[in-house]
């Protein structure tokens, strides 16, 4: 009897300290009422997506510089094409043409400076000569006034000789002397004004002919330093860069390689991706909820994800709901499920990443907490319980206490009979 009291008492203890306890008992989802909690299929994968690298089709696999697992930087190179060797070989040839290209304008723009520079020495002379004009102007004036003088000298003489007064005075020799002064002075004049004339019109010419070729001087001139064979140079060799890079398999972001399907001498095929990698940093669960109860997911509730591939669960929340309603991808785990219905997809953004890394592209089954006050009612009904369990102990040690006590006092109550018992057996005996 005295057992089973003990028992009774230490299991009454327990209850009165489970229930008395302070601390809060974690909300599984599964006690959450099924109205207040969606449940539908998802599946792992990165919050960036897994990126898939091919090459151009025919281009033949030349490098591989890439590992299944290999955490990689952004631009490290992981596959190098051998068009892209092609093109290294094509820049490298382009580059030598453009230096000669180079030389070969700088000696152009050298020969039209020479050639300006001449011009404008030869457009100096002809300033020159044509600074020289008034003084064969003032020459031939000179002798046009003597070849003028020696005329009226002449015509004075024969006035002379003709009159019978002053006839004795001129002799015919001094006539003929001043008709070859004035003959003199006219050749004079006539030689000073051709070379005033020839001067003049060479001036003329010159000019213009120094003129024009300083204009063609400055457009050749202006046209080497304007355009250059190199120009075009740098434009193919642009070209064959974009084409190089093009041709190189390059990480687009730091992450993590999934899977190296390059193999040297094979050729790239566009609907095989040569590299598959992604950015684990973040991970979601993207979920395909059922278009009834699609409008009672919203961004922030919280989310819970599970699979038999792994043990426990991963918490999460919602992170975005997808406004686009179409046909579900996943197939159900459950064979007897409905398929003909549509779904919108929603985010999962998971709180602690590292263990669905191992798992990306696994289809799990995730729980959302729909309804707000879901957490408050579970805790009421938490603390209802735990007032509840307290109360049925209060009641269960009032009636232990009662029992322990009508127990005692049976056995009292027994003990005195047996003594009394015994005491009248003694008498008999005695009488006896």
């Amino acid at each position: 009897m005295r057992i089973r009291n003990t028992t009774q008492y230490g299991l009454v203890a327990l209850i009165l300290l489970s229930g008395c306890s302070d601390k809060k008992r974690p909300i599984d989802l599964g006690e959450i009422p099924a109205k207040e909690k969606v449940i539908a299929q998802g599946q792992i994968l990165p919050k960036a997506g897994i990126v898939r690298l091919s090459a151009a089709p025919g281009d033949i696999v030349e490098e591989v510089d890439a590992t299944v697992g290999a955490d990689v930087d952004k631009g490290k190179e992981l596959v190098v094409m051998r068009s892209a060797a092609l093109r290294v070989k094509q820049i490298r040839a382009l580059e030598v043409q453009k230096k000669a290209a180079e030389q070969e304008a700088k000696q152009k723009i050298a020969q039209a400076s020479q050639q300006v520079r001449i011009a404008h020495a030869k457009l100096e002379n002809v300033k020159s000569m044509k600074a020289s004009l008034p003084r064969k102007a003032e020459l031939l004036e000179i002798a046009s006034k003597q070849l003028k003088a020696a005329e009226k000298v002449l015509e004075k003489l024969v006035d002379i000789s003709k009159s019978k007064l002053t006839k004795e005075f001129v002799g015919g020799l001094e006539i003929d002397r001043q008709k070859m002064a004035v003959q003199d002075a006219e050749l004079k004049y006539r030689q000073q004004k051709e070379v005033y004339d020839q001067a003049k019109d060479d001036v003329t010419l010159a000019m213009k002919a120094a003129t024009i070729e300083l204009e063609v001087a400055e457009e050749l001139k202006a046209s080497a330093e304007a355009f250059s064979p190199a120009d075009v140079l740098d434009a193919q060799i642009a070209t064959l860069r974009q084409e190089m890079i093009a041709a190189k398999i390059l990480a687009p972001f730091q992450g993590r390689i999934l899977s190296v399907n390059a193999r040297p001498g094979e050729a790239g095929v566009p609907q095989i991706p040569l590299i598959e990698m992604a950015d684990l940093s973040t991970m979601v669960v993207e979920v395909e909820i059922n278009d009834r109860d699609a409008a009672r997911v919203k961004k922030g509730q919280k989310a819970e994800v599970k699979s038999r591939a792994f043990e426990g669960r991963l918490p999460g929340k919602v992170a975005h709901v997808y406004a686009m309603v179409g046909k579900p991808q996943l197939k159900p785990l459950d064979p007897l499920a409905r398929k003909d219905y549509r779904a919108k997809i929603a985010v999962i953004e998971l709180d602690s990443p590292s263990k669905a890394r191992d798992w990306l592209q696994l289809q799990v089954e995730v729980t959302i907490v729909v309804a707000e006050e879901s957490g408050q009612s579970t805790k009421a009904s938490g603390e209802n319980s735990g007032k509840a369990n307290k109360g049925s102990v209060e009641k269960n040690g009032k009636k232990a206490k009662a029992s322990d006590k009508s127990d005692k006092k049976a056995a009292g109550e027994t003990s005195d009979v047996s003594s009394e018992l015994g005491s009248a057996e003694s008498e008999s005996k005695k009488q006896s």
